[in-house]
C-alpha cells in the first residue's frame, strides 16, 4: 500500500500502541480567532449492536509488505484499516476506508479508498478476505490503478473491541497534532463532558464538534465541524469515528467529508 499527501496521517482508529508524529506539510489549515460557543453540528446517532458471525471487530495484523495493520470493522460494514510504513510499525502510511459486505466467513469491499501518505493521493481500491468469527480477517487489497502494486494481510482479533466505550473516560484536553490534506500542525483539543469538541491548532484553525460512544464496538461517532475562512475547509463538516486507548492515554480521531475524497485525523496524548 502506499500514501498520499497529509490525508489521514495517523487514524483515530489507528488502535496502535504507539503513532509517529505529525511532520510533513506546512500548516493544515487556517481559521480565524475561535468562537467562545463551540458552534452546534448534527451527529451521528449510536448503531445496534454487532450480528454474531459478522466481519465486525477490532483486527491487528501484518502485511506481506512488513507493514503493520489495523483494522476496524464496524457492524454496519463501515471498515477503517491503518497501515504503517514498511517496517515501521509506529509510522502510519496511510488509511483505507470504506463500507463492506460480510457473509458466511468472507469479506467484501469494492467501494474502499486508500487515503495514501507517501506521495500517491487518494486511491481506489477493493478488499477480499476470509474471516472466522472473533478469530481471524486475512485478505487481500488490490488497486484499480495497474500502475500500484496491492497487498495480502493476516489480522487477528483484538477484545478490546467489546469493551464498553465511556464518555467521562475522554472528558479531558489532548495534546497533539492534526492532518488535512492541506498538511499538518500540533494542535490541542477539549472533550466536555457532554461529549462537545473544541480544539485549536498553531495556525490559529479552530473546530467544533461532538462525539457519541457507540453501541456496537469501543468507539465514538464523531463530527468535527471547521470554523470560518480562511479554513482551508471553512464550515465544513466532517463526520468519522473516533477511539481511545486507554493503555496509552492517546485519543485517535478520523473524519471524512461527505465526498470522501478529504479527511481529517487527529492524534492526541491526554494531558
Amino acid at each position: 500500500m502506499k500514501k498520499t499527501n497529509g490525508i489521514f496521517s495517523c487514524a483515530l482508529l489507528a488502535l496502535l500502541s504507539a503513532c509517529g508524529g505529525g511532520g510533513g506539510d506546512s500548516v493544515a489549515i487556517t481559521t480565524p480567532t475561535p468562537t467562545a460557543t463551540p458552534l452546534a453540528i448534527a451527529t451521528p446517532q449510536p448503531t445496534v449492536a454487532p450480528v454474531l458471525g459478522s466481519s465486525a471487530g477490532l483486527w491487528t495484523g501484518k502485511t506481506n509488505a512488513n507493514r503493520t495493520v489495523t483494522t476496524l470493522v464496524l457492524s454496519d460494514g463501515t471498515f477503517y484499516n491503518i497501515y504503517s510504513a514498511a517496517g515501521s510499525p509506529d509510522s502510519i502510511a496511510g488509511v483505507v476506508q470504506g463500507g463492506s459486505t460480510s457473509k458466511n466467513g468472507v469479506f467484501q469491499s469494492s467501494n474502499a479508498k486508500d487515503f495514501n501518505l507517501e506521495g500517491s493521493g487518494v486511491l481506489a481500491v477493493t478488499v477480499s478476505a476470509n474471516y472466522v468469527d472473533k478469530k481471524n480477517l486475512n485478505g487481500s487489497i488490490s488497486y484499480t490503478d495497474p500502475r500500484y502494486m496491492g497487498s495480502s494481510f493476516v489480522s487477528q482479533y483484538d477484545a478490546d473491541f467489546e469493551n464498553k466505550p465511556v464518555l467521562s473516560q475522554i472528558v479531558s484536553g489532548f495534546s497533539g497534532w492534526v492532518a488535512t490534506s492541506a498538511g499538518t500542525e500540533n494542535a490541542t483539543m477539549n472533550i466536555s463532558a457532554s461529549g462537545v469538541i473544541s480544539g485549536r491548532g498553531t495556525s490559529g484553525c479552530t473546530i467544533t464538534g461532538t462525539v457519541i460512544p457507540r453501541l456496537d464496538s469501543n468507539a465514538y461517532d464523531t463530527a468535527i465541524k471547521f470554523g470560518s475562512s480562511p479554513c482551508a475547509f471553512a464550515n465544513q463538516t466532517f463526520k468519522g469515528v473516533s477511539y481511545f486507548n486507554a493503555k496509552n492515554n492517546r485519543l485517535y480521531a478520523l473524519t471524512l467529508n461527505t465526498a470522501r475524497d478529504d479527511g481529517l485525523i487527529f492524534v492526541g496524548n491526554k494531558f
